[in-house]
This record gives C-alpha cells, sequence and structure tokens, in this order.
C-alpha cells in the first residue's frame, strides 16, 4: 500500500478530531496516524486515503486552509469546503 501523506491535514488547518470524524475514527487513533506512531490499516487505510485525496483537491482549489476568519460551526465549512 502506498504511505499516506499526513502532513496535508496540518498544511489544510484541520484539528485532529476534524480529521477523525471524516475518517471514523477515534481522535486518538487519528492523532496516532498523524504523529507517524501508527498507520491506518484495512477500511481505515481506504477511509483516511479517500480523505486525503478530498483535502488535497480542496486545497489546490483554495478552498482549504480555511481562513483565519472562519467564525462559528468550523466542522461545517470544512465539510462544504470539502463537497466540491
Amino acid at each position: 500500500m502506498t504511505t499516506l501523506n499526513f502532513k496535508i491535514v496540518r498544511d489544510a488547518g484541520i484539528p485532529v478530531a476534524h480529521f477523525a470524524i471524516l475518517c471514523d475514527a477515534s481522535r486518538i487513533t487519528a492523532a496516532t496516524w498523524l504523529s507517524g506512531k501508527h498507520s491506518p490499516r484495512g477500511l481505515y487505510a481506504k477511509r483516511a486515503a479517500k480523505v486525503l485525496t478530498m483535502i488535497e483537491q480542496a486545497m489546490s482549489d483554495q478552498k482549504l486552509p480555511l481562513p483565519r476568519t472562519a467564525r462559528g460551526d468550523k466542522f461545517a465549512a470544512l465539510t462544504k469546503a470539502l463537497a466540491s
């Protein structure tokens, strides 16, 4: 399996908790992926790869990172940026 590049999550300004929700994983599990301590396997690897691809596309489209002035529900703004 291809090595997943989790650096893009930080570059996009996505909090660990939000990335975990997008991958349907616990915050602790996602934190271990982002820190490089562990890599996702099986279904989680597929989910993480899909989310990372969406993040990469949103960054390419300049929808991420979200502006620091974004207020309100940041998770809603994140999912909207990834929806395209």
